[in-house]
Protein backbone atom coordinates (compact mmCIF):
# COMPACT_ATOMS: atom_id res chain seq x y z
CA UNK A 1 0.00 0.00 0.00
CA UNK A 2 1.28 3.40 -0.82
CA UNK A 3 0.54 6.65 0.93
CA UNK A 4 -1.28 9.34 -0.96
CA UNK A 5 0.94 11.90 -2.54
CA UNK A 6 1.93 14.73 -0.19
CA UNK A 7 1.42 12.80 3.06
CA UNK A 8 4.92 11.38 3.21
CA UNK A 9 7.64 13.83 2.71
CA UNK A 10 11.26 13.96 3.54
CA UNK A 11 12.37 15.80 6.61
CA UNK A 12 15.16 18.22 5.88
CA UNK A 13 18.43 17.63 7.67
CA UNK A 14 18.91 19.77 10.76
CA UNK A 15 21.27 22.61 10.31
CA UNK A 16 22.90 24.79 12.90
CA UNK A 17 20.59 26.30 15.50
CA UNK A 18 18.83 29.43 14.33
CA UNK A 19 20.21 32.70 15.60
CA UNK A 20 17.22 33.25 17.88
CA UNK A 21 17.65 29.90 19.69
CA UNK A 22 18.65 30.07 23.36
CA UNK A 23 22.01 28.49 23.98
CA UNK A 24 22.04 25.67 26.50
CA UNK A 25 24.88 25.60 29.00
CA UNK A 26 25.56 22.10 30.32
CA UNK A 27 27.91 23.48 32.96
CA UNK A 28 25.04 25.42 34.55
CA UNK A 29 22.96 22.26 34.80
CA UNK A 30 25.87 20.30 36.28
CA UNK A 31 26.48 23.05 38.87
CA UNK A 32 22.78 23.05 39.78
CA UNK A 33 22.77 19.26 40.15
CA UNK A 34 25.85 19.42 42.40
CA UNK A 35 24.27 22.15 44.54
CA UNK A 36 21.11 20.08 44.91
CA UNK A 37 23.13 16.99 45.85
CA UNK A 38 25.05 19.04 48.46
CA UNK A 39 21.78 20.35 49.89
CA UNK A 40 20.29 16.86 50.10
CA UNK A 41 23.43 15.52 51.81
CA UNK A 42 23.37 18.40 54.29
CA UNK A 43 19.69 17.82 55.01
CA UNK A 44 20.31 14.10 55.54
CA UNK A 45 23.20 14.88 57.91
CA UNK A 46 21.13 17.37 59.89
CA UNK A 47 18.51 14.72 60.71
CA UNK A 48 20.77 13.33 63.45
CA UNK A 49 21.93 16.73 64.70
CA UNK A 50 20.75 18.15 68.03
CA UNK A 51 19.66 21.80 67.88
CA UNK A 52 19.91 24.08 70.91
CA UNK A 53 18.42 27.50 71.53
CA UNK A 54 21.19 30.09 71.51
CA UNK A 55 19.21 33.33 71.63
CA UNK A 56 18.08 35.04 74.81
CA UNK A 57 14.40 35.24 75.67
CA UNK A 58 14.34 38.94 74.88
CA UNK A 59 15.91 38.51 71.46
CA UNK A 60 13.57 35.59 70.65
CA UNK A 61 10.60 37.87 71.25
CA UNK A 62 11.95 40.33 68.68
CA UNK A 63 12.52 37.76 65.94
CA UNK A 64 10.14 37.68 62.95
CA UNK A 65 8.73 34.21 63.66
CA UNK A 66 5.46 32.85 62.37
CA UNK A 67 3.42 30.22 64.22
CA UNK A 68 5.23 27.29 62.55
CA UNK A 69 8.67 28.66 63.43
CA UNK A 70 7.55 29.36 66.98
CA UNK A 71 6.14 25.86 67.35
CA UNK A 72 9.35 24.21 66.12
CA UNK A 73 11.38 26.46 68.39
CA UNK A 74 9.38 25.14 71.38
CA UNK A 75 10.42 21.61 70.41
CA UNK A 76 14.15 22.48 70.59
CA UNK A 77 15.18 21.16 74.00
CA UNK A 78 18.89 20.44 73.60
CA UNK A 79 18.33 16.66 73.54
CA UNK A 80 15.97 15.86 70.66
CA UNK A 81 17.40 15.29 67.21
CA UNK A 82 15.95 17.02 64.17
CA UNK A 83 14.55 13.64 63.10
CA UNK A 84 12.46 13.50 66.30
CA UNK A 85 11.32 17.11 65.93
CA UNK A 86 10.10 16.32 62.41
CA UNK A 87 8.25 13.26 63.67
CA UNK A 88 6.36 15.12 66.40
CA UNK A 89 5.68 18.25 64.36
CA UNK A 90 3.37 16.61 61.79
CA UNK A 91 4.95 18.96 59.25
CA UNK A 92 6.53 18.15 55.92
CA UNK A 93 10.24 17.33 56.25
CA UNK A 94 11.24 19.95 53.68
CA UNK A 95 9.24 22.61 55.52
CA UNK A 96 10.91 21.72 58.82
CA UNK A 97 14.35 21.86 57.20
CA UNK A 98 13.57 25.27 55.73
CA UNK A 99 12.34 26.63 59.07
CA UNK A 100 15.36 25.22 60.92
CA UNK A 101 17.68 26.84 58.37
CA UNK A 102 15.87 30.16 58.96
CA UNK A 103 16.16 29.78 62.75
CA UNK A 104 19.90 29.14 62.39
CA UNK A 105 20.26 32.16 60.10
CA UNK A 106 18.37 34.35 62.60
CA UNK A 107 20.69 33.16 65.38
CA UNK A 108 17.86 31.56 67.37
CA UNK A 109 19.36 28.06 67.32
CA UNK A 110 22.63 26.29 66.62
CA UNK A 111 23.69 22.65 66.55
CA UNK A 112 25.73 20.80 69.14
CA UNK A 113 29.22 19.85 68.07
CA UNK A 114 29.91 16.12 67.69
CA UNK A 115 31.81 15.98 70.99
CA UNK A 116 29.16 17.85 73.03
CA UNK A 117 26.78 15.88 75.22
CA UNK A 118 23.09 16.72 74.82
CA UNK A 119 21.53 18.07 78.00
CA UNK A 120 17.91 18.88 78.57
CA UNK A 121 17.45 22.62 78.60
CA UNK A 122 14.14 23.67 80.08
CA UNK A 123 13.56 27.34 80.86
CA UNK A 124 13.15 27.98 84.57
CA UNK A 125 10.70 30.86 84.13
CA UNK A 126 8.27 31.61 81.32
CA UNK A 127 9.25 34.42 78.94
CA UNK A 128 7.85 37.83 79.73
CA UNK A 129 4.89 39.04 77.70
CA UNK A 130 5.33 41.67 75.04
CA UNK A 131 4.07 45.12 76.04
Amino acid sequence: MTAPRGILRTVPARSAAPSHAVSYDVDVEIDAARALADLLRARETILDAVPVVTATRESLLRLPLDHRSGFLLTRVDGVSKVRAIIAISAMDQDEVHTIIEELVTLGAIAFLEDDEEPTLRIPSTPPSRRP
